[in-house]
Order: C-alpha cells, then structure tokens, then sequence
C-alpha cells in the first residue's frame, strides 16, 4: 500500500531537529559545566545553591527540548499513520481496492518465479484478484 518511511524528508525539517540537538547540547553542557563551576566554590551555602539553580535551569531546559522533540515525532508518527491507514468511508475505494489487487497479483508473480506455487494455483489466485 503505502510506505510512509519513503517520503523525502524536508530540508527545513532537518535544518530543525539539527538545531534543536545542537542547542540541547549547548544546554547540557552549561548545565554540566555550572554544576562544575559550583562545586569549586568555597562557600557552601552559595555553592549548593548554583547546584540547584543549574541542575533546575539549564537540566529543565535541555528535558523540555528533548521531550518535545518526543511529542512532536509521535505526533507526526500519528499523523502519518492517519494519512496513509485504510479508511472505509473513502470515496476513492474502488482505486484503492485496484491497487490492492496489482499488488496481490506482483506478490502472486514473485511466488512463481521463485517455484513457490504451481502454474496453476497461480492461475487461479490471479483470477481471484483480477476480478
């Protein structure tokens, strides 16, 4: 039917997601690197506190990236799914029933040449979708 994996992907798109990870890991690295830089101050109050205020900030930031890039690409799963699934209620089933059937009778075609089934259960199984 059809293969959603096929599609070309956008350019746009990738010149997205290829921004969106490098500024995850623009965030990942000043939250490592603040959590160092607090951990090397000599007061304690205010060395825990730049702990927390970087394990928060930069920690939350660099999760809410990484989780809406889950959410967007279940949603475009999703969608995909939607666009390219069987719907009965389609005006256009007759051409869908067709291509089902070309598809039927390629399948049944490779089956003979590979010596799967005899000539005649490969006559027979084509008439069935020919009809």
């Amino acid at each position: 039917m059809y293969d959603s994996g096929s599609e070309p992907a956008s350019g746009l798109g990738i010149i997205f997601t290829i921004l969106i990870v490098l500024l995850t890991i623009v965030f990942l690295a000043l939250w490592i690197w603040g959590i160092y830089k607090a951990t090397k101050t000599n007061d304690r109050e205010i060395r825990t506190g730049r702990i927390f205020l970087h394990l928060i900030i930069w920690g939350g930031l660099a999760a809410a990236i990484i989780y809406a890039i889950k959410v967007t690409s279940n949603q475009n799963e999703d969608i995909k799914n939607r666009l390219y699934s069987y719907n009965p209620k389609i005006e256009n089933q007759s051409s869908f029933r067709e291509d089902s059937n070309k598809m039927q009778i390629a399948k049944i075609d490779k089956l003979l040449e590979s010596k799967s089934i005899t000539k005649e259960e490969h006559k027979k199984l084509k008439e069935k979708y020919t009809k």
